[in-house]
């Protein structure tokens, strides 16, 4: 707490996220103090920011030293480490491998010992300068500067610190690095609204200046919000942020986006607490980009006569459960076959046979998975093995239930467990309590609650001979 407030008082609020480098760092949380001012002259702009950021080696070895990379006109001030000690990080504009033309501010720092396994820590990056239009350096769509008429502070243009080492590969790998908590300061001169990955907690106007504070109330992708003079709608979940001019266009998006949310929350009831989409516009001539809850896109999109399939996927996204992703989570293969009756019904077939197929290779592997309730999965140490056998268990149950029948299930499991922490056990304990079918029933009984599975596997070879043993 001392970082923070220490920050606080440097630059009168506190501080925010990053991305992730090789794959041994994961992020936990970050919180971004930036101050900006904007001139229309590139070079005229200026940026001072502190990034604190927590993070765990996931790897097997120790970690001396992560890299972290800046846009090549922001430089690195000083890295401290979680007790204020100054770091060593030195720091070079460097060729980014992979790329024809890119260059950026490179530092590898050195952490103040080696981290072990699973360990986590924290540094404290303090930087400054502008922001260099990065399609001079060949990166397609990444535009923006410190200007007073539209600006951006996003991962893409390097705009705040990015864990990763200078190669390509190492960098799409930082982008899509997993959801996790962040807040955001951000001071600017001018009233030009802001729309971003978080939510505003708040925001005001002292004189000329607009100081505001984002956070994420559950863990998001990394961050990214845009300065000019938007305009908000929302119904539900959905947000938009549209331009001057796209106002019919924003209001046909809307409708679009709104009816396919109704549709699902007739099938599953509410979205899951806390869960937003939002979609932002950008100028003409900028890349579209984001994912996982954000995304900014062209006026393009809100023009076209049907949602695009990433946006449909991401409206679906709303209803994934919470905390799900991790291996061996109960609702990983609940969340994989929801999202194929939603959006491709018509594919179910080769989802039911694939997911038949690399459950067999599993329950040929080891017989014992066989004979363990799906229950029972993370107590025996079978996560890893969970995720596609209880996706092949939800897909028979979908088969056995109908599409009327499963979404039923789903909905009422939905409103019990109302996005709290459970496990298989209780889903269980769930399906016993309220599945009247009886063959799903049955199912759901020997897969979920007893280890009979495995017999219904030696006899099956396909999707259609395993439902036939129910029908």
């Amino acid at each position: 707490m001392r970082l923070i407030t220490a920050l606080i008082i440097i630059f009168g609020f506190a501080s925010a996220p990053t991305l992730a480098t090789d794959g041994s760092v994961e992020l936990l949380n970050s919180t971004l103090i930036t101050k900006l001012h904007l001139d229309h002259t590139a070079n005229r702009g200026q940026m001072v920011g502190a990034y604190q950021i927590s993070f765990r080696n996931t790897s097997d070895s120790p970690l001396s030293s992560v890299s972290l990379l800046l846009n090549p006109s922001l430089s690195f001030t000083k890295i401290t480490g979680s007790n204020g000690r100054i770091l060593s990080a030195p720091s070079n504009l460097m060729p980014i491998a992979g790329y024809e033309l890119l260059e950026l501010n490179v530092a590898t720092v050195q952490l103040p010992e080696p981290l072990g396994a699973d360990k986590r820590t924290e540094i404290v990056v303090h930087y400054k300068g502008y922001l260099t239009n990065m399609t001079y350096l060949a990166v397609d769509g990444v535009k923006e500067t410190l200007s007073p008429d539209f600006t951006m502070i996003r991962a893409d243009s390097f705009g705040y610190p990015v864990f990763a080492e200078p190669t390509r590969s190492s960098i799409e790998s930082a982008f899509t690095h997993k959801p996790f908590q962040q807040v955001t300061f951000i001071e600017y001169p001018g009233t030009n609204d802001i729309a971003g990955s978080l939510n505003i907690e708040s925001k005001e106007l002292a004189g000329n200046t607009t100081k505001v504070e984002m956070k994420s109330p559950t863990p998001t992708g990394l961050f990214a919000a845009a300065i000019a003079p938007y305009t908000h709608l929302e119904t539900g979940p959905i947000k938009i942020s549209f331009l001057q001019g796209s106002t019919a266009s924003a209001q046909n998006f809307l409708m679009l986006a709104g009816r396919e949310a109704k549709r699902i929350e007739a099938l599953l009831g509410p979205a899951s607490a806390g869960a937003v989409l939002r979609v932002i516009e950008l100028p003409d001539g900028y890349k579209n980009t984001g994912g996982q809850g954000t995304y900014l896109r062209g006026k393009s999109v809100f023009d076209a006569p049907s949602l695009e399939p990433e946006l449909g996927a991401g409206i679906q996204n709303l209803w994934r459960t919470p905390g799900a992703g991790k291996p061996g989570h109960w609702a990983n293969g609940l969340d994989t076959i929801l999202a194929h009756a939603l959006s491709a019904p018509d594919d179910l077939q080769t989802l039911q046979q694939n997911t038949f197929d690399e459950a067999k290779s599993l329950f040929t592997a080891n017989k014992s998975i066989g004979k363990t309730a799906l229950a029972d999965y993370a107590v025996e140490g079978y996560s890893n093995e969970s995720d596609a056998i209880s996706t092949l268990a939800y897909t028979a149950l979908f088969s056995l239930l109908g599409p009327d029948g499963f979404f039923k299930f789903v909905k009422e499991l939905k409103a019990e467990t109302k996005g709290q922490y459970t496990d298989m056990q209780a889903i269980a304990d769930f399906m016993k309590a309220n599945i009247k079918n009886k063959t799903a029933k049955k199912f759901a009984k020997n897969w979920f609650s007893s280890g009979r599975s495995g017999k219904d596997m030696a006899k099956a070879k396909s999707f259609d001979d395993l439902l036939k043993r129910y029908n």
